[in-house]
């Protein structure tokens, strides 16, 4: 849109510049000679001719026209594009504003949207208005699958400090930077992991995450105490999770013996 403006000022700006002096530069069909000859020391010679004047008047028209057909061209080829976005807006508004708000969308609607207009008018929106986690989430998983692990992170970490009640956008945004760094956490991501644990100190997928980054860490014991609490709370009839925590506890036993 300001781009759309800037043109058309050029535009504008252009016509005004061109037109001003050629209506300035205009000859009446009768014109008294005498009123532009002018005597110059030591020559006859007019300053000023018809002819130079006509000359001049054919050369702004020349520079003119194609500055004034350029602003034209700027402006028109700046149309299309504001008209889509408007258009995607209109069409998108219902959507983001449940979004933005935090409500259940209809998700069929929403992957049959192109990646880019659903970026572009994402954007816009989450600069507008302090929205919950869930749109950031989204933008964050868009990101994701583009590659660019900036972005992504940027969108996942403006989530988890917009969901102080809720561990699953802390948690999504240590998972992602677990991947991206290579199995590796910073001081940060320990603190973070702490922060949730201690919010949330029942909620398994959170304990599980905190016993991986733990036994990774060379932390067995840790890692061993949380598999232990796990398996405890886990339900007798879910045999493939306590075959795993059983498994897990193995391991962590096995390295402390090692140590």
């Amino acid at each position: 849109m300001m781009l759309w403006l800037a043109f058309s000022v050029i535009a504008v700006a252009a016509t005004v510049m061109v037109c001003f002096p050629l209506w300035r530069a205009r000859i009446p069909t009768a014109i008294d000679v005498s009123n532009i000859v002018m005597d110059v020391p030591n020559t006859n010679q007019p300053l000023y001719s018809i002819e130079k004047i006509s000359k001049a008047t054919q050369f702004l028209w020349l520079l003119g026209l194609p500055l004034c057909l350029l602003g034209v061209y700027w402006v028109t080829q700046e149309v299309a594009p504001v008209q889509r976005w408007i258009a995607l807006q209109t069409q998108m508004n219902p959507l983001m504003d449940q979004l933005v708000a935090g409500k259940p969308i209809d998700h069929q609607q929403l992957s049959a949207l192109k990646t880019d207009d659903l970026v572009m008018v994402l954007q816009h929106r989450l600069q507008q208005k302090n929205a919950a986690a869930p749109a950031w989430l989204l933008l964050g998983r868009i990101y994701e699958s583009l590659n660019d692990g900036d972005q992504a992170e940027s969108a996942y970490r403006k989530a988890e400090t917009q969901s102080l009640n809720e561990w699953e956008p802390g948690l999504n945004l240590l998972l992602f930077k677990l991947k991206r760094n290579q199995g590796r956490l910073d001081a940060s991501d320990t603190f973070l992991i702490q922060r949730l644990l201690k919010k949330f100190p029942t909620t398994r997928r959170l304990l599980a995450f905190y016993a991986m980054t733990a036994y990774q860490n060379a932390q067995y014991s840790a890692a061993l105490n949380v598999w232990q609490q796990l398996l405890r709370a886990t339900d007798p009839k879910n045999t493939s999770a306590i075959a795993l925590l059983t498994r897990s506890i193995g391991f962590a036993q096995q390295k402390m013996q090692a140590q």
